[in-house]
């Protein structure tokens, strides 16, 4: 089918060049909702449903190719934030997976922001541990670098939009194994007021670099945030 070289195209243009003969890959939709909870000046409840949906998938090693849905995960989401100064916080959280069967995992985070002229630059330091079954325990840790800014003047005001992008690199290691994860995103977004933005965006994520079976996600990644004061 047409869609099928569509698909497969989009992706080996956007993607890094990897020449394995056993490349996987899925392209499909990414719907985020987030909801936070401000407490007080100091503490906030944040609270996140995610879901992955695909539309194509390849498997090179299997000869697989196809066009068609199905569900690739849900993550639900539990987070309690800790801000220690107006640039810096702390946040730990728990997360529930439905993929083929449920996973649990907790998290660890410590997230800070720097500037440099009109750009502004987000850190976030990550760990987490991740339980699935009778499987061993999987520990990782992970680096983001993110920044937006406003296409309209100097600071972002409502009803105005503005780009986003994020740089993450995630090293995980489960008993003997130790794996790497890149992620790539870049959108638009909307900001309609200190309660509500919404943005648009292309997620990429590449995993087992060092396997023959080299593996490369991309998602249409729409997300909604919603913040009760």
């Amino acid at each position: 089918m047409e869609y099928k070289h569509f698909f497969w195209f989009a992706l080996t243009f956007i993607s890094s060049s990897h020449f394995s003969q056993e490349r996987r890959t899925i392209i499909g939709l990414f719907p985020e909702h987030a909801l936070s909870y401000k407490i007080n000046d100091n503490w906030k409840l944040i609270q996140k449903i995610e879901s992955q949906h695909g539309l194509y998938r390849r498997d090179e090693a299997m000869k697989f190719d196809e066009v068609g849905y199905f569900h690739y995960r849900t993550d639900i989401q539990f987070f309690a934030s800790y801000r220690l100064n107006p640039i810096a916080k702390i946040d730990g959280g728990y997360q529930y997976r439905i993929e083929n069967g449920p996973s649990h995992r907790f998290i660890q985070q410590y997230a800070w922001l720097n500037f440099w002229k009109n750009f502004r630059f987000g850190h976030r330091l990550r760990t987490d541990q991740t339980i699935e079954g009778d499987k061993p325990l999987l520990w990782r840790l992970r680096y983001r670098l993110s920044t937006d800014f406003p296409l309209q003047g100097a600071s972002l005001d409502p009803g105005e939009t503005y780009l986003t992008g994020s740089l993450e690199t995630i090293v995980g290691f489960v008993q003997p194994y130790f794996e790497v994860e890149n992620r790539y995103v870049a959108g638009v977004g909307y900001y309609f007021n200190n309660k509500h933005k919404i943005e648009l965006s292309i997620d990429l994520r590449t995993d087992a670099h060092f396997d023959p079976r080299f593996r490369q996600r991309l998602w249409t990644k729409l997300s909604y945030y919603w913040s009760i004061m």
